[in-house]
């Protein structure tokens, strides 16, 4: 979990469903939350969205620098992983996050994976971090940097570290 406050905090990990026996469970996506902590003995879910399907992956679930936040600029963004179409995305969201309306999809930024019509994909393109300065957000893989506008995400510029080729 984060803290937005002190009364609210964020919290963010896998939903889950039973598994197909009902012996155990299964991952269904991502899942973040908005909790009200004004009483600890009693938290409250304020808001929560489900993100991605069963495949669906995140940096975050076990690095917690992979979140990006900002309460002075009411946005949260972090990198996921998904499986579209039968291809695999690298990208990060972006969410803007308010106490009454919770959180609301900006957009997403992709770090495109170059492809030769084989069903891997180059896992180097995996968003690891999310930074911004003044009005630019940052994205970063070990493949690629890329410079997004913060309100439009709107590519700005972006710089490949390695070769197309080497997967």
């Amino acid at each position: 979990s984060y803290p937005y406050d002190d009364n609210h905090i964020i919290g963010f990990g896998y939903d889950t469903k039973a598994n197909y026996s009902n012996t155990g469970v299964v991952n269904d996506g991502l899942k973040m939350l908005m909790f009200d902590i004004t009483d600890l003995s009693n938290p409250k879910e304020m808001f929560n969205v489900k993100i991605g399907e069963s495949r669906a992956r995140s940096e975050l679930a076990y690095n917690h620098k992979a979140l990006l936040f900002s309460k002075e600029k009411n946005l949260i963004a972090f990198p996921v992983t998904s499986y579209e179409a039968g291809k695999r995305e690298y990208k990060a969201l972006v969410y803007d996050i308010d106490l009454s309306k919770g959180f609301t999809l900006r957009g997403e930024i992709k770090h495109e994976a170059p492809t030769d019509g084989k069903y891997y994909s180059n896992y180097n393109y995996n968003v690891e971090r999310i930074l911004y300065s003044q009005d630019v957000c940052y994205t970063v893989s070990k493949a690629l940097i890329k410079s997004t506008e913060m309100d439009s995400l709107k590519e700005i510029n972006k710089l490949t570290l390695e070769e197309e080729n080497n997967y």
